[in-house]
């Protein structure tokens, strides 16, 4: 078992300055190139969204579906 994964990965940018598209479209870009190399959208969320929620002591958010 790999000691990272991600179950263990918070996915952030670091995209800040007034050149740069703003950080939401950052992060979306950033995704989408993961997603591109084989990442899965299930994976993704996890790291963006259901990982940092959990960091914070957050519900999981609800099911869109």
């Amino acid at each position: 078992m790999s000691a990272l994964g991600p179950d263990r990965v918070v996915l952030s940018t670091d995209a800040f300055s007034q050149w740069a598209p703003p950080e939401p479209e950052c992060l979306r870009m950033f995704t989408e190139q993961l997603a591109y190399l084989g990442w899965q959208p299930a994976q993704l969320g996890r790291m963006t969204a259901g990982n940092p929620r959990a960091f914070l002591g957050l519900p999981p958010a609800a099911d869109p579906s």
